[in-house]
């Protein structure tokens, strides 16, 4: 998630004029642009401000209906189409020199140039010889470096007291093509142009927000999203090892007054939820898996943890709260997972619905399906089975890219992409791992009980998936997103969480949110305030403003904090921050489930003989990850342990929040001698810092989010 500076660019020529007033029948069509017109300008409109883009050089999409008939991944067609003249086609195993093509979604790849590819424009006419392809443009926000796929879809919201028959004169008017209704919302439609192409499509959902009865209108961009904001550090130490049925602590992890039926060899590693013995280790610098088995005795150690099994002693655990993950895989098999899903039995159900619902594929399966898994088997696969000349061939846009950075330059270049590979492949599962950071149990190997342990461990979770399958990472549409969201309040969620974001905002999803927290007065809805928190970061341009849709007034906003109590350096912080919770530093990473767990990731060659990139057994069962994504479920967890105190719904979410701010804490929270000199030198700008807020609510928010104290606010509230 990063964040990118306003330009004020021209709307001069690109305003329609209606020159008669509109009755509900009658529209003004668009004076649609044709491929000879250059667009004057590149961007989307934002209350009617212009959000600036710009076409990205180095990368091309291309969507393709070829897959249906052949059966063959698109990748793997494409791989062969644009080996160069001369080569061998092959099977589709190898990129093309100096290209490297991951699929996207079924019909929609992006192809990744290297300086050894051939120029773009030759890339783009190769691709165009085949009928079946549709060349789209790849956008990034001005002064970012994310990758936005446009293509020719455009969310549009209608004034909802119009009828059905409205709606379609309109479109028929403006020249657009109905792709769907957008469900579980009303009058809002995913819809095509019949004439404009490429960019052409930014000015047409431009120009609608100019057309009366339209209450907006923005592209559906296909987002690229990489979760990971760097390595595992210490976390290393601390891996399991090889065998998955040995115990890594013998130690009791909480002391006996605090011991409950969640208790598992892992524990004294979930500092998230009590972090004494880690923050014990830490203090003699001895942050080691000797010194969790026999940890020292430091009553003047601070707790930077959310006091989880302080809550759990006195609480139902989240008992008959339902938390809804709208993210991206959700691996619900997973041993962690699979006795605490919410169970659909309306009679208006999707077909097949009974789990959740994968708006990204639609289906009923939030998983992997078998075409997925063969994408990501064969990457993490070459991982560990190519040479280093193999792999810098097959992932040469990769090597490109890693080549400008220190770390890669001074290592192997080809660790470092095995590294970018084995993260990506693991960021694909990032909704497995924030699900079981809200709501996970432990179960038994060989009795002996092991495993991760939610905040919350007796809520549901409501999985939801709305990000595709990609070895770069997941990838976002805004329509899926919308419609997860209208999912979620309509079966029933107490609680959304939303580890997920952007730079800028979506008018269609910041209205949609308004529309659901409107008719649920109970609904809380929280998210990830953003990673581009370092201001030392060209691409972080203003980390003190919190990332979409975290940054929406009715949103709860989560930053993240270390286990020293520190902001996590890469947090974005600033005036819409809300509270805080661990989400792992450079210090420590904060442990959740892995979606490799799956036995058909590993066929072919069997288990490395170690862990990799960020998973902490060989399997990649469990992983150690970094966030803000895995703050928010934190305090997502923390708000089904609130919520579950209060059965007969006497607080609504005014009060729930309340509570859960007035009880977050600062006291064993840390503010850097350079974030008080940035907190100062943002205090001489004009509009940055409002008058009267502090340096630690700038940096923190309310505070640390307590869940002991939080369920006691509730409990003395509905007696």
């Amino acid at each position: 998630m990063r964040i990118y500076r306003f330009l004020a660019l021209s709307l001069v020529g690109l305003l329609l004029t209606l020159s008669q007033s509109l009755s509900p029948f009658r529209f003004s069509a668009i004076a649609q642009t044709t491929s000879s017109s250059p667009p004057p300008g590149l961007y989307y409109l934002y209350q009617g401000q212009p959000i600036p883009l710009e076409i990205r050089q180095d990368a091309i999409a291309v969507e393709s209906q070829a897959t249906e008939r052949s059966g063959e991944p698109l990748y793997r067609s494409l791989r062969q189409q644009l080996q160069p003249d001369g080569a061998t086609r092959g099977d589709g195993s190898t990129n093309p020199p100096g290209i490297e093509i991951n699929q996207l979604n079924d019909t929609t790849a992006l192809i990744n140039l290297s300086s050894r590819a051939p120029q773009a424009e030759a890339v783009r006419r190769e691709l165009q010889q085949n009928a079946d392809n549709t060349v789209l443009p790849v956008l990034s926000r001005v002064d970012g470096q994310d990758t936005l796929v446009l293509p020719n879809e455009i969310i549009v919201s209608f004034d909802p007291s119009w009828s059905e028959a409205q709606v379609q004169a309109a479109l028929e008017q403006q020249n657009l093509e109905l792709i769907r209704p957008l469900r579980f919302t009303t009058r809002r439609y995913l819809v095509r142009s019949r004439s404009a192409t490429g960019v052409e499509v930014l000015n047409v959902a431009n120009q609608l927000n100019q057309v009366t009865g339209i209450q907006s209108a923005t592209p559906n961009f296909l987002q690229t999203t990489t979760f990971d904001v760097g390595q595992p550090a210490k976390s290393l130490m601390l891996q399991r090892e090889a065998r998955p049925d040995t115990p890594i602590l013998r130690s009791q992890a909480l002391p006996k007054s605090l011991q409950t039926d969640l208790q598992t060899d892992m524990m004294p590693l979930l500092w998230n939820l009590n972090s004494t013995s880690m923050r014990q280790c830490q203090a003699a610098e001895t942050l080691n898996r000797s010194c969790l088995n026999a940890p020292p005795n430091r009553a003047n150690v601070s707790r930077t943890d959310v006091r989880s099994p302080e809550a759990w002693q006195q609480s139902r655990q989240g008992e008959g709260i339902v938390v809804a993950v709208i993210d991206s895989t959700i691996q619900w098999d997973h041993p962690n997972l699979a006795n605490n899903l919410a169970s659909i039995t309306r009679p208006d159900r999707l077909p097949n619905e009974n789990r959740g619902w994968d708006f990204a594929e639609d289906d009923p399966d939030t998983r992997v399906n078998q075409g997925e898994l063969n994408l990501l088997k064969e990457a993490l696969q070459d991982t560990f089975r190519l040479s280093d000349a193999e792999l810098v061939q097959k992932y040469s846009a990769t090597a490109d890219r890693l080549g400008n950075k220190p770390e890669c330059q001074r290592d192997n270049i080809a660790d470092c992409i095995r590294s970018t590979l084995q993260l990506g492949i693991s960021d694909n599962f990032h909704g497995t791992s924030v699900a079981s950071v809200i709501a996970a149990q432990p179960f038994s190997i060989a009795g002996q009980s092991t495993g991760v342990v939610g905040v919350a461990p007796k809520a549901k979770i409501l999985p939801i998936r709305v990000g595709t399958v990609s070895i770069a990472g997941p990838t976002l549409s805004d329509a899926a997103i919308i419609e997860a969201i209208g999912y979620a309040a309509d079966r029933g969620a107490d609680v959304i969480n939303l580890s997920l974001g952007r730079a800028s905002p979506n008018p269609e999803l910041a209205a949609r949110i308004a529309e659901v927290l409107d008719n649920s007065p109970r609904l809380i809805i929280v998210a990830a305030a953003g990673n581009c928190g370092d201001s030392s970061r060209a691409d972080c341009t203003q980390p003190n403003r919190v990332a979409y849709p975290a940054g929406d007034p009715e949103v709860l906003a989560v930053g993240a904090t270390t286990l020293s109590g520190t902001r996590a350096s890469y947090s974005q912080y600033g005036e819409r921050l809300d509270v805080v919770a661990p989400g792992g530093g450079d210090d420590l990473r904060v442990l959740t489930t892995g979606g490799t767990f799956d036995n058909r990731f590993w066929q072919g060659m069997g288990l490395p003989d170690r862990p990799w990139g960020n998973s902490y057994d060989a399997r990649g069962a469990w992983v150690w990850q970094n966030g803000t994504s895995f703050a928010s479920p934190a305090v997502a967890g923390v708000v089904a342990l609130m919520l579950g105190e209060d059965p007969q719904n006497q607080l609504d979410r005014t009060q729930i929040v309340q509570l859960l701010k007035q009880t977050a804490q600062t006291r064993s929270l840390i503010l850097t001698d350079a974030e008080q000199e940035l907190y100062q030198r943002d205090r001489q700008t004009a509009g940055s810092i409002p008058s009267g807020l502090s340096a630690t609510q700038y940096f923190f928010g309310a505070g640390l989010v307590d869940a002991e104290a939080a369920v006691k606010a509730v409990q003395s509230q509905v007696r």
